[in-house]
């Protein structure tokens, strides 16, 4: 599979040793309104704009395919087109809003985009639930859209077993938050960011309910008992469960999930030149007898290429602009 990246101006002054400053009065005013901002807001039309060159930049970089035809395979592509000034304003400020919204730098909203999509807004995955039915991650933050096997009657985004007045003869997604919602309207990157920063909010604000079965003597007899509890996140970040779900996956490659989504962000942010609060304490997934893993090393091609790209796109930035 997406998710999240997202911030002040510094301000220096230079104060003998032992000498009290006073402060003016409108600028203790201004100290008291920075402190009540939250910490990922962006100050300024110039830092909005920094941000949008930058994601706008990155976009050129990590495009793919950049012409059309068919692969070795015989499959059909087709060119990624470079966004327009006026499509990396509306995407990039749909990620600043979403940031200030739920609290988290736009540039980790944009890292997990960057991760599920290479920034293409209109990508779609699809893949088959236990139950059968089609799953299908799409947009730039991939959000999921379970859809049923046939069209059912909606209405006020619940399904109807007959027909209605008012009701919709649609194939609408079946799952929370998505509920009711046409899989081609989560391609709208303003949506789709929406919902994608709405669940990684929920996550970290709300905790995840895991099912956990351990094994109990009953009357002398081992038995297997599941009981729900919360996810302490100890050897992961919260935003693991974005890909990971209501469980926790210690093998096979979505184990190190967060760790790709956290490499992706520390080069975004060095990119700005802004720090990463979400990262603050994040323990990822290690591999016993492999180097440590750690937010400036990436690990895989891809990764590597991605890292590569992203740092490149410097110089858009004036030094600590999103600070």
């Amino acid at each position: 599979m997406k998710i999240a990246h997202l911030a002040l101006c510094a301000a220096f002054c230079t104060v003998e040793v032992g000498v009290a400053a006073p402060m003016p009065r409108a600028a203790a005013t201004l100290s008291e309104q920075d402190e009540q901002q939250p910490a990922t807001a962006l100050n300024s039309d110039a830092d909005s704009e920094c941000f949008v060159r930058t994601l706008r930049a990155i976009q050129e970089a990590i495009r793919w395919p950049r012409r059309s035809g068919r692969t070795k395979d015989g499959r059909h592509i087709t060119e990624t087109l470079a966004w327009s000034q006026e499509e990396a304003n509306r995407i990039g400020h749909a990620f600043i809003e979403a940031g200030r919204r739920h609290d988290f730098r736009p540039g980790f909203l944009a890292a997990f985009s960057v991760n599920e999509s290479d920034l293409k807004e209109s990508a779609v995955r699809e893949t088959r639930t236990k139950d059968g039915r089609i799953a299908k991650d799409s947009g730039l933050m991939a959000v999921r859209c379970v859809v049923g096997g046939e069209k059912r009657w909606w209405k006020d985004n619940h399904v109807l077993r007959f027909q209605q007045p008012g009701a919709r003869f649609i194939q609408a997604c079946l799952n929370d938050p998505v509920r009711g919602m046409l899989p081609s309207e989560l391609l709208d990157p303003v949506k789709n960011i929406e919902i994608a920063a709405s669940i990684l909010a929920r996550l970290r604000d709300d905790g995840v309910p895991l099912l956990v079965t351990r094994v109990e003597k009953i009357h002398g007899r081992p038995k297997r008992v599941r009981e729900v509890t919360t996810c302490p996140h100890k050897e992961h970040p919260f935003y693991a469960h974005y890909n990971w779900g209501a469980r926790m996956i210690e093998t096979g490659p979505s184990r190190h999930y967060p760790h790709r989504v956290a490499v992706l962000y520390h080069a975004i942010a060095e990119a700005m030149h802004t720090d990463t609060p979400e990262l603050v304490g994040a323990h990822f997934v290690q591999d016993k007898g492999a180097r440590p893993r750690r937010v400036d090393r990436p690990v895989g091609e891809r990764q590597r290429r991605l890292f590569a790209l992203i740092s490149a796109c410097q110089g858009h930035c004036e030094h600590f602009a999103l600070r």
